[in-house]
């Protein structure tokens, strides 16, 4: 069985650095503690709170050896459907990683204008007073952009 057949089968599977993390489906399971990974023969399927494989396995009504690539199979399938996985798996935890930046960017931009609200400048420097507003500018224009993305 590929990873493409089995994460199906599991509940609120994430892309990790090395593979996937899923609600184990031997136990009622609140935080992810399923981890699978592609290994060279087959998935690896471990879950951290201590469920055997066997328990996981059955919960998912599949057998321990379906875990195993068929050994018919070409390697050479096998590896490039490997690679193309990862290669998606990588692309998302960019794309997440992007998102987290960019939300962070905004939380950022709004406490900036939030705390330039009713700010005395009357005794700023017209150099101060330049880099102020240029950086209530920039984080304008980043609110904006976050704005203009979600419509």
């Amino acid at each position: 069985m590929t990873a493409d057949r089995f994460l199906p089968l599991l509940d609120r599977v994430r892309p990790t650095s090395k593979g996937w993390a899923a609600s184990c489906p031997a136990h009622d399971d609140r935080h992810p503690s399923l981890t699978v990974k592609e290994g060279d023969k087959g998935l690896l399927v471990k879950c951290w709170t201590g469920c055997d494989l066997q328990a996981i396995c059955a919960a998912l009504h599949v057998r321990v050896t379906d875990l195993f690539y068929k050994t018919t199979s070409d390697p050479r399938t096998i590896c490039a459907a490997q690679q193309a996985r990862r290669h998606k798996q990588r692309a998302r935890a960019t794309a997440y990683r992007q998102e987290l930046r960019a939300a962070a960017l905004a939380h950022g931009a709004e406490r900036l204008l939030d705390s330039a609200r009713g700010l005395n400048i009357a005794a700023w420097t017209n150099d101060k007073l330049h880099d102020a507003l240029e950086t209530v500018a920039d984080a304008h224009e980043v609110l904006n952009r976050e704005r203009d993305a979600t419509i």
